[in-house]
């Protein structure tokens, strides 16, 4: 997050939040603002944060990586042509092309920062890779 909570000044490297278990990746990826909506659940089952600021003047010994792994992406695209002769040296070529064609939704990934707790903290609020096509006419001589 930025946050400087040993004391020792900006630029001084990740000083991690501490964090009582793993994360359970729910992966669910609903836009809204139910519990459907996390992407991993930031609470216990007793309703207590997993993750918590470290004291101040302190320094975290947690280690941060590994903890999940975001969301996945998927992109398959196609593409179709045909060119028609229209005498030796002329010829009209049409071209189709297809961007993410299954229109499979790519989620971005949740919100990682702690300090967002009681909003977005743990969920995924966009997404991309809408579907995109393109036509090409060429004539050619």
């Amino acid at each position: 997050t930025g946050d400087d909570f040993a004391g020792v000044g900006p630029g001084s490297g990740a000083q991690l939040w501490l964090f009582t278990r793993a994360p359970e990746v729910k992966g669910q990826y609903a836009n809204n603002n139910t519990d459907a909506s996390y992407y991993f659940n930031p609470f216990n089952a007793d309703g207590t944060a997993i993750f918590t600021k470290p004291a101040l003047g302190t320094i975290s010994s947690q280690k941060g990586r590994g903890i999940f792994y975001n969301v996945g992406f998927q992109n398959h695209n196609l593409r179709i042509s045909k060119e028609f002769r229209i005498t030796e040296t002329q010829s009209i070529s049409f071209v189709t092309e297809g961007f993410n064609w299954l229109n499979h939704p790519n989620w971005n990934g949740p919100d990682t920062n702690p300090n967002n707790l009681a909003t977005t903290f743990g969920k995924i609020t966009s997404k991309g890779g809408e579907r995109q096509v393109q036509f090409a006419l060429r004539y050619q001589f």
